[in-house]
Formats: structure tokens, C-alpha cells, sequence
């Protein structure tokens, strides 16, 4: 009788052992894939970003005659606008993709290492779109003059200015993480 039980007890060990072991493997698989996924979107995102700068920095050359020319820079702005906006999206996704695979069964130090980027990607989201907003206050109506652009873009900037602390310290955080688990990363 007991032997009976025993070798039951075995098998339903080796079936639980199976399955943990097969359900650990699609976590592992399905995060892959999301890290996969994360990294595409960060990296358009980061191309997107990179298109925008050089428009970015003649937007703000040509804002020493604002608000006298706001006609002339009404459309660059809005351009640049819906760039950020677009940007800010894809670091969002990635984001979210990155939390998604952090509640994937698999290492907790890679869970950890999940949570850090996917909360430093969603700073990057945040930053871009206040970056958006700034380039916004152009054709903003209620900003009539040079001294209000300049307090709202000041208000703007010392936000971003928190936000990228923040991300530098996530990315901080992170790399340290991959750096000391590297063969979890491989």
C-alpha cells in the first residue's frame, strides 16, 4: 500500500515538476518576446527622437521674435508637436511591454531588472511629452508674451529636469543589475 502511494506520490511530483518547468519556459519565451518587442519600440522611438532634435533647436532659434512671428512658427510647431507625441507613445509601449514581462514566471532579478527599465522607459514617455507641450506653448493663445513663454518653458524645463534624474537613476539602477547577473541577460 504504501508503495503504491509512494510511486503515485513520484509521478504526481514528476507531472507538477514537468509542468512548472514547461510553464517557466513559456514565461521565459513569452518575456523574450516582449523584450523583444520593448526594444523595437525604444529603438523607434529613439529614432524618432533624434529626427525632431534639429527641428527642436530651430524652433527655439527662431522664438527670438515671438510672438511677432507665432504664424511662421505655428506649423513647425505643430509638427514637432505630434512628433513628440508619437515618441512619447512608443517609449509608453515599451514600457508597458516591459511590465507585462516582468509579471512573467521567471528570475526575480530579471523581474527586478524588467520593473526598472519598464518604470525608466515610462519617464522617457513623460519627458517627451512635456517636451511636447513645451514646443506646444508657441501657438498656446494664452501665452501673449515673450516673458510668459519663457515662465512656462521654465516650469517645463525644471520638470523635465526632475524626469531625467529620475530615468538616470533607473538606467542606473538597471545597468548595475545587468552588470552583476550578466548571465541571466545573455
Amino acid at each position: 500500500m504504501f508503495a503504491k502511494f509512494a510511486q503515485a506520490a513520484a509521478s504526481i511530483v514528476i507531472v507538477v515538476a514537468s509542468a512548472a518547468a514547461l510553464w517557466s519556459q513559456f514565461g521565459n519565451n513569452r518575456a523574450n518576446n516582449l523584450v523583444k518587442e520593448a526594444n523595437a519600440l525604444v529603438e523607434l522611438g529613439q529614432k524618432q527622437h533624434n529626427e525632431a532634435v534639429p527641428k527642436f533647436n530651430a524652433l527655439v532659434e527662431a522664438l527670438h521674435d515671438f510672438p511677432a512671428n507665432r504664424a511662421e512658427l505655428e506649423a513647425p510647431a505643430r509638427e514637432l508637436g505630434e512628433m513628440y507625441g508619437r515618441t512619447a507613445e512608443q517609449f509608453r509601449q515599451a514600457a508597458a511591454k516591459l511590465d507585462e514581462a516582468s509579471k512573467r514566471p521567471t528570475d526575480p532579478v530579471v523581474v527586478e531588472y524588467f520593473t526598472l527599465r519598464s518604470r525608466k522607459w515610462a519617464k522617457t514617455a513623460e519627458a517627451r511629452e512635456l517636451v511636447r507641450q513645451y514646443v506646444l506653448l508657441v501657438v498656446d493663445p494664452t501665452v501673449r508674451t515673450p516673458e510668459e513663454l519663457a515662465a512656462r518653458q521654465s516650469e517645463l524645463d525644471e520638470r523635465i529636469s526632475v524626469i531625467v534624474q529620475e530615468e538616470k537613476s533607473l538606467e542606473e539602477a538597471s545597468t548595475k543589475i545587468e552588470n552583476e547577473n550578466s548571465s541571466k541577460f545573455d
